[in-house]
Order: structure tokens, then C-alpha cells, then sequence
């Protein structure tokens, strides 16, 4: 306890020197923390949006579905199946869909796109798909009718209340032609979709395709990212040698691939800037030891002990560092929490930029745990690993040279 006395009134002796540092320290952990929060939140919100709308963060299919995605690769969801989603717990809401591709024909324009057979009411749930209505009405159950993307409609010249002829293969290479009213226009925040997306009830796709109570996957929602890995272990149980369980990281790979790319830049940013921080703690021990150093061999003059007087200077650069991190953290956690609740949406040409990269035009942050205990520890070990310049300076140290500093 007086060591720490000590080391506490030595850092105090010196004011301004020991501010700077924390303040080199706070600023530190604050754009580390920033930056790992923006790179967090986006790409939680990338994984979601995708997941939403396409995937789902578990997919059941057949087995040969996801290299071949074909209609003769569906299947019969039985009750033993849908027995077993219901009993997992982690499972919050699944949904069948039936998938596959039609040409769009209005009176004088035709485009390809992709057919989603879906339950509205559970769809509703997992996508909130009528939030991305901007023209018209939703799908309601059984309805024979049919929501189509916005640049889909533009392209075609259809609004809602317009009929559209959708030409395809059914199952088992049957010709699939029907009408269909337009229900509502979608405008989702990946363009991509919407320009080559349709929606229909499922029945009314099986109809169509002629596939009477199949479907080509069961999308399951979980609480997060998280689950995944628990729920794909525990659907492992299905007996059915035909059906198996991918995760959206089976399913998505490219979209792996650039969220792992990006990580890895950011740490790399990160890691300069820890090293800045660290080089400006170093500089800043480096001044206290050759300003002190008469001070500290008259302390070993008269008797002090190289030890105490190393752990001194060991104490006096863990407060520097904890009294950084913790006025990075009054000010991380308040800051980072509004824009946790407050994202920033961009506009203007920037949000068309955006969008034809396929990305929502909004800057997302997170508040995880882990986005501030990372930064904290980090600057932590490095005030510790820097403590051992000060401390062998001392253990180093010539008595009678320090006395004539």
C-alpha cells in the first residue's frame, strides 16, 4: 500500500507530463473502440440484412440442392422434421420457401427473376417484409396475387393492380405459365433485389410449379450470429439421409469472405494505432526516468532497494494506463451508445454509391462487450510491457553517473 501511495504522488508530481500520457492512452482506446464498434455494427447489420432476405441464418434443403438448385431437388418437409424444429428451443421462428426462376412479361418488356414462394405471415416476421412496401399492399395468405421489386416494376412498367404473365419449369421439367395481379412494389435496401425479385404466397407457387406441398428449404431465425453453431449441432439429429443443415456460412462464403477481408484490414489499422499509442507512452517513461534519474540514484544511495524502487515505476505506469482506459470507457460508453441507437444514414449520391455496391446506405455501430473490452485490454498489456524500460533503467543503473546527472 505505500508503494502505491508513493507511485500515486509521483505521477501527480508532474502534472502536466502524466496528462499527456493519459491523454495519449484515452484517445488511443477511443478510436479503437470507434473503429471496432463501426466495423462490428456493419457487418452485423450486412449479415443480417442477407440473412433476412435471402438465406436465413439456417437453411434445411435437400441434399443436393445447393448444387444443384432445381426444382427435382426439393423436398417433403415430413412431421418428424417439423417435429424436431419445434422442440429447439434456440430456434425462434422457421419458415418454408419455395424458390426457383420465371421470365416476367409485361405487354412489351420481359426480364428473368427469381420466384419466392413464401408464408406472408411467418415471412412477415423474419424480413418484415411489408415495411418495404412502397406501393400497394402485402401479401395475405393463400392471395394469388404477387409482390415485385421496385426496378423490377420500372423495367416491366407494371403498378400495382397491372397483371404480369410469369413463363418457367416446374417440377420434373413441366411447363409452368400463369397470371398473376401485382399486389405491391418492394424497395429493399440491396438494390440487387430489387431488380430481380418476386414474391408470391407458397401455395400459390406450388400451384404454379406444379410442386404440391414442396419446398426447396425451411429458413430458421435464430438470436444472432451466436446460435448458429449450437442449433446446426442439435438439427445434426435428423434422420432423414436426404436433408442436411447449412449455416449462412455454408451458404454465403463471398459474403464471408469479404467480411473476413475487412477484418483484417481494420486490425491492421488498429495495430498502428496501438503502436503510436505505445511509442507515446514509451516517450513519455523515457522523459520520467532521465528527468528523475539524479532523484532515483540518491534513492539507491541511501540505502532504497532496487526492487521497491523498480515496482514504484512498475505501479506509476499501470495507473497511467487504467486511469487512460477508464476515462476512455466514461466517455466510450455513452458515445457509442448513441449511435448504437442513433445509426447514421447517409444520402444523396453517397447512398447511390452505396447502393450499387450492394450495401445498405447506413453507418451501424455496435455496442457488444467486446468492442470495449478489447481496446482496454490491449492498451493494458502494453503499458505493462512498457514498465520494463523504466525498470531496467534502474536495475541498470550506475549510482555515482546518476548522482552527477
Amino acid at each position: 500500500m505505500n508503494l502505491f501511495k508513493i507511485a500515486w504522488r509521483n505521477l501527480w508530481r508532474n502534472k502536466k507530463r502524466t496528462l499527456i500520457t493519459i491523454a495519449s492512452v484515452f484517445f488511443g482506446v477511443l478510436w479503437a473502440v470507434l473503429l471496432k464498434s463501426l466495423q462490428t455494427g456493419s457487418f452485423d447489420n450486412m449479415v443480417d440484412n442477407m440473412v433476412k432476405f435471402t438465406s436465413g441464418y439456417i437453411q434445411v434443403q435437400n441434399i443436393d440442392y445447393k448444387q444443384t438448385k432445381s426444382l427435382n431437388n426439393s423436398f417433403n418437409p415430413d412431421s418428424s422434421l417439423l417435429s424436431l424444429l419445434e422442440q429447439t428451443s434456440d430456434v425462434l421462428i422457421y419458415t418454408p420457401r419455395l424458390e426457383s426462376f420465371a421470365l416476367a412479361a409485361s405487354e412489351e418488356q420481359s426480364f428473368g427473376t427469381a420466384v419466392f414462394g413464401v408464408c406472408p405471415e411467418n415471412e412477415e416476421q423474419i424480413s418484415n417484409l411489408s415495411q418495404w412496401i412502397v406501393d400497394g399492399a402485402y401479401l395475405v395468405a393463400s392471395d394469388d396475387g404477387i409482390i415485385v421489386g421496385e426496378l423490377l416494376a420500372k423495367n416491366l412498367d407494371v403498378v400495382p393492380g397491372d397483371t404480369l404473365a410469369l413463363i418457367g419449369q416446374g417440377y420434373h421439367g413441366v411447363q409452368a405459365a400463369g397470371l398473376f395481379p401485382v399486389r405491391g412494389l418492394l424497395r429493399f435496401p440491396i438494390p440487387d433485389l430489387n431488380r430481380q425479385i418476386l414474391y408470391m404466397d407458397i401455395e400459390t407457387a406450388q400451384n404454379f410449379f406444379q410442386a404440391s406441398g414442396l419446398v426447396t428449404s425451411l429458413v430458421l431465425m435464430v438470436d444472432g450470429p451466436s446460435m448458429v453453431e449450437p442449433v446446426v449441432a442439435q438439427l445434426k439429429n435428423i434422420k432423414n439421409p436426404e436433408i442436411i443443415t447449412y449455416s449462412w456460412e455454408e451458404l454465403q462464403p463471398q459474403l464471408v469472405q469479404l467480411i473476413a477481408g475487412k477484418t483484417s484490414s481494420g486490425k491492421i489499422f488498429i495495430g498502428i494505432l496501438f503502436m503510436l499509442v505505445g511509442f507515446g507512452i514509451l516517450g513519455t517513461f523515457i522523459m520520467m526516468v532521465a528527468e528523475r534519474k539524479r532523484e532515483l540514484g540518491i534513492m539507491i544511495a541511501i540505502g532504497m532497494q532496487r526492487v521497491r524502487l523498480s515496482a514504484i515505476l512498475f505501479l506509476e505506469s499501470l495507473l497511467i494506463g487504467a486511469l487512460g482506459v477508464f476515462c476512455s470507457y466514461l466517455f466510450c460508453l455513452p458515445f457509442v451508445g448513441y449511435f448504437v441507437k442513433n445509426p447514421i444514414r447517409i444520402g444523396g449520391e453517397m447512398a447511390e454509391v452505396w447502393g450499387d455496391m450492394g450495401f445498405e446506405p447506413v453507418i451501424m455501430f455496435s455496442g457488444s462487450m467486446e468492442v470495449f473490452s478489447g481496446p482496454a485490454v490491449t492498451v493494458f498489456i502494453i503499458s505493462i510491457i512498457i514498465s520494463i524500460y523504466p525498470i531496467t533503467s534502474v536495475i541498470r543503473m550506475k549510482t555515482v553517473n546518476a548522482l552527477r546527472t
